[in-house]
């Protein structure tokens, strides 16, 4: 309401602006010939003189009535972050992740906007350490918002949250890690359900920062299943994706950012539904080499996800929630024993990473993944005569110089001589 009455404001300003000098002009002759009974050209044309150089200076008024309306409505939208509530920090540092007795809900700015809020209630989980945990659940059951409260970007309302205190990032060290000391066990990296790119080449997108290592960095590659897209691409992994990765498909997007994730230093992994924009051969490779191979042996991984029939076999720990509740909680074991793991693989959302996907269908991507290495390192020699990677932005430049007496030249000719 309040826009709507500021842009009827500011419209209503502009016709004053562009039709009060004429009425104005017509105005003030008008009056003039009727008390005078005359109007001589002379005085005319002086007072339309004297009216247009009022027209200039008036003019700076309308502007200035909108750019003062702009501040108002600024300033007011400053005073309301302001005044929004502060996010209070609500986790506490353990050596465990642990949530017990919450109650969690999607963070509000204010009273009206937290009546309706989904909230996710009597939360108790203990996650184990150095394992696969999954949390699953159907579409709007809160499995994001679980993995809000662990990143401390959630409202909780009852209860506590447990995490181990991540390292002073003045004392990670990062541009000298080595093979050695490059897992922190407390750190956390973040793979959203959105994936999240920097306009930057592929390859500074995955490394982030670190330095890089050729060993590790082809692991990553290879378990991420971009070697193939590599081989697509012009410029292979030097490729500029552009803002937000915007020359890449959406499965690409989010291999690229569980590259980053898998090769970064966080000893502890928290993934956002990672299959839901590949197929099956690439998801299947995905859980054997990325999320369950030597690059993620003994890190903690919590992975929202549908395809449980995939992840379970390999899991330790698996939450189930259901409408806003925790419908199980506990180790894969328990739910074997409890005879409830067949109900729960039966009544999973999607399921089309994890059927028909037999061994010799991944050995045969495998091979002709291989085939396809090979090939690329038989080009050495046309790699070393290609032209460097091309930019998606290109780089501003400054000119140098002084202006060349040509144009001071043309410039005469054209404006007479």
């Amino acid at each position: 309401m309040r826009f709507t009455l500021d842009l009827l404001l500011i419209t209503r300003l502009i016709l004053s602006y562009s039709a009060n000098p004429v009425l104005l002009s017509v105005a003030a002759l008008s009056v003039y010939s009727y008390i005078k009974g005359t109007l001589l050209p002379s005085t005319a044309f002086t007072a339309l003189a004297m009216f247009n150089e009022l027209e200039f200076v008036l003019s700076v008024v309308p502007e200035l009535t909108t750019n003062l309306l702009d501040a108002i409505v600024s300033s007011r939208r400053i005073q309301d972050y302001l005044h929004s509530a502060e996010k209070a920090p609500y986790t506490k540092f353990s050596d465990k992740i642990v949530i017990r007795n919450a109650c969690i809900a999607w963070a509000a700015d204010g009273d009206e906007d937290a009546k309706d809020r989904f909230v996710l209630r009597d939360v108790n989980i203990d996650f184990p350490q150095h394992e696969l945990s999954l949390v699953s659940g159907k579409t709007g059951s809160g499995k994001s918002l679980l993995l809000a409260a662990l990143l401390g970007e959630a409202d909780l309302l009852e209860g506590h949250v447990e995490l181990p205190e991540p390292p002073n990032s003045k004392l990670r060290f990062d541009s000298k890690a080595t093979p050695a000391n490059w897992i922190l066990p407390n750190a956390i990296a973040y793979v959203a359900q959105i994936p999240w790119m920097e306009n930057a080449s592929i390859r500074n997108n995955i490394l982030f920062g670190l330095p890089y290592d050729d060993v590790r960095y082809k692991k990553t590659i290879h378990a991420c299943a971009l070697e193939q897209d590599f081989s697509m691409l012009t410029d292979g992994e030097f490729t500029e994706i552009g803002a937000n990765g915007i020359n890449l498909s959406g499965g690409q997007r989010w291999r690229v950012s569980f590259a980053r994730a898998l090769y970064s230093r966080a000893g502890i992994l928290i993934l956002d539904d990672i299959f839901s924009a590949v197929d099956a051969h690439v998801g299947r490779h995905i859980f054997e080499e990325g999320l369950c191979g030597d690059l993620a042996k003994g890190r903690t991984r919590i992975l929202v996800t549908h395809h449980m029939k995939l992840c379970l076999p390999k899991a330790k720990y698996t939450v189930i929630l259901d409408e806003g509740l925790v419908a199980h909680a506990g180790l894969v074991e328990a739910l074997k024993t409890a005879g409830e793991l067949t109900d729960i693989l039966n009544s999973e959302e999607s399921t089309d990473v994890e059927e028909d996907l037999a061994t010799d269908d991944i050995e045969w991507l495998d091979a002709k993944r291989n085939r396809r290495q090979s090939e690329h390192r038989g080009q050495t020699a046309q790699e070393a005569a290609k032209p460097p990677p091309r930019q998606f932005v290109q780089t501003e430049e400054r000119e140098r110089g002084s202006v060349k007496r040509a144009i001071y030249w043309s410039y005469m000719k054209a404006s007479g001589g």
